[in-house]
């Protein structure tokens, strides 16, 4: 493949050849991490499973009334209150922080994939959380607060956080907490996003169709699809990219963030089912239309 070049601001010249090899290790890269510790689990069923188990078996008969305690201090009488409707509760509630604070939408993806994958694991601080609906809201603002500071360039301090509850929570209880979710998730706090996967995707794709509208059609595509796809958007102007990485956004914000069971498929995933969505609500690949703002 013949390699084409374009001179950028600065007036340096960035090989496209690079740039696309630069994307697919990127794309790449970010594959390896969310498989090795960005996992996630049915944390709900499996607590609450764990939870009658511990009912079942873990009690020791005590006293002449063989009162029945549990072992390690284990609360049994607990019960799992938080459910998926409280977690989309919590997600509108982060929107609108981000939202009122001028921050990024990404942020609050990637501080409820920290509550996710803290709430994954089988601890008695998780087991506390998910059986407290004051618990759970002090994880969910500890999340937001901890992604804050290290995802957006202006911090939150927990101050803020005391005064949007109304002093319900103290900031001796959000940094506790913090130190706590770090320790658990083994301070991985740099997931990959949806968004972060999308970015790359469209740019790599972005280059393929400009090969080929240059007659260039030897395609970095795997499969019939994939190539198809491309082929349909080669007639995409600009804002047309635009639009359809908009409307993946949404797909993921409306959809994927409200929607508990597909907290467990990863972040590739995600943001290939809402590019797919939304390049088929444009007409690109199954009809003749080309995109338009309607």
């Amino acid at each position: 493949m013949t390699s084409n070049t374009e001179t950028n601001s600065t007036g340096e010249t960035t090989s496209r050849s690079d740039r696309n090899e630069a994307l697919l290790d990127t794309i790449v890269a970010m594959r390896l991490q969310e498989d090795r510790g960005y996992r996630v689990t049915d944390y709900l069923q499996e607590h609450e499973q764990q939870l009658q188990h511990l009912q079942r078996e873990m009690l020791v008969e005590k006293g002449p009334l063989h009162q029945q305690q549990p072992h390690n201090g284990t609360n049994t009488s607990a019960v799992i209150v938080v459910d998926s409707e409280s977690r989309s509760k919590m997600l509108e509630w982060m929107g609108r922080v981000v939202d009122y604070c001028n921050l990024s939408r990404e942020s609050v993806w990637i501080a409820q994939n920290l509550l996710d994958r803290f709430l994954s694991q089988h601890t008695p601080t998780t087991r506390l959380i998910l059986s407290s609906y004051r618990q759970y809201q002090l994880a969910v603002m500890t999340c937001l607060y901890t992604t804050v500071k290290i995802h957006e360039p202006q911090a939150m301090t927990p101050q803020i956080l005391v005064n949007i509850s109304k002093g319900t929570y103290t900031v001796q209880e959000i940094e506790a907490l913090e130190v706590e979710i770090l320790l658990a998730v083994k301070f991985r706090n740099n997931p990959p996003t949806p968004h972060s996967y999308l970015r790359s995707a469209m740019e790599w794709m972005q280059w393929q169709v400009f090969h080929l509208s240059n007659n260039e059609s030897n395609l970095d595509c795997d499969g019939e699809h994939e190539e198809d796809a491309v082929k349909a958007m080669v007639p995409l102007e600009d804002h047309a990219w635009s639009l359809l990485y908009d409307w993946a956004l949404k797909q993921i914000e409306l959809v994927t963030l409200h929607d508990y069971s597909l907290a467990q498929v990863p972040a590739s995933g995600l943001a290939y089912f809402a590019f797919m969505n939304a390049l088929k609500s444009s007409c690109c690949v199954d009809g003749d239309e080309s995109v338009n703002e309607e």
